[in-house]
């Protein structure tokens, strides 16, 4: 990421006209699986567009299981991911992605530069501490990044949510929590290092990206020491560079 400050990353549907807010975003999360056409020619015009506004974009391409939309074979699925790599700058692919082709398109990330967000979404509920942690531990054994999204039902388990973010993060913001249905309990995350916090109208609980960084921001200026012991590395990944459709960044 750019800067020692968490990030807004905006969902992005293909095929959009506007993105609205992407002005307040430092990412942006590209979602395959929203797409009216899976062609690649018309994705890869989508991300060459997207790609102008010289922001990091992170590719996704959710499974059904987890809460997205593609309707093809999970190989399917994968391949289209693989098939964009040289246009984007990180991946989301799930945990619960077939151990083969999780690890081939990471493996295939890595060997092209890009960085991978291993993720795990629960849209009923939030599981126990530990049960988190063995997801979590999992991820980052796979992944550049881990990312945990659980339906929230009551305060408890927006704390057992940050309480692993505290007691796995180890100072290397890494982890990626967010508690779904509770727009405030997502932003409560810049209190435990969370270092990318999603914003758009694709999940439960998502702020604008307006609102978002503007959270964000009054928390800093409330609290400029947060910056002083340890801050901000973000997950360490995107520096500016050159894609195949346009300025990226690594």
């Amino acid at each position: 990421m750019i800067g020692n400050k968490p990030q807004v990353c905006l969902c992005v549907k293909p095929g959009s006209e506007s993105v609205a807010g992407i002005d307040y975003a430092d990412l942006l999360e590209f979602r395959l699986d929203l797409s009216p056409d899976k062609g690649i020619r018309f994705l890869e015009g989508e991300l060459e567009k997207l790609s102008r506004h010289g922001k990091p974009i992170i590719l996704t391409n959710r499974s059904r299981e987890e809460g997205g939309e593609f309707h093809g074979s999970e190989r399917e699925r994968v391949t289209l991911l693989e098939s964009l790599l040289d246009y984007v700058d990180c991946i989301d692919v799930e945990l619960s992605t077939e151990d083969c082709l999780r690890d081939g398109v990471i493996k295939k990330a890595q060997e092209k530069g890009i960085k991978s967000i291993v993720s795990f979404h629960d849209f009923r509920e939030t599981p126990s501490k530990a049960w988190i942690e063995s997801i979590v531990e999992k991820e980052l054994a796979l992944g550049d990044t881990a990312k945990i999204a659980f339906k929230v039902n009551n305060p408890g388990d927006i704390l057992s949510l940050y309480q692993v973010c505290l007691g796995m993060g180890e100072g290397n913001n890494r982890i990626i929590a967010i508690p779904m249905g509770s727009p405030l309990g997502r932003i409560a995350g810049v209190l435990f290092n969370v270092p990318v916090f999603y914003s758009g109208d694709i999940a439960p609980g998502q702020l604008s990206a307006k609102q978002t960084r503007e959270l964000l921001d009054l928390h800093f200026k409330s609290n400029n020491h947060a910056l002083k012991d340890g801050g901000y590395e973000s997950i360490n990944t995107l520096e500016c560079r050159k894609t195949k459709g346009g300025a990226g960044v690594r």
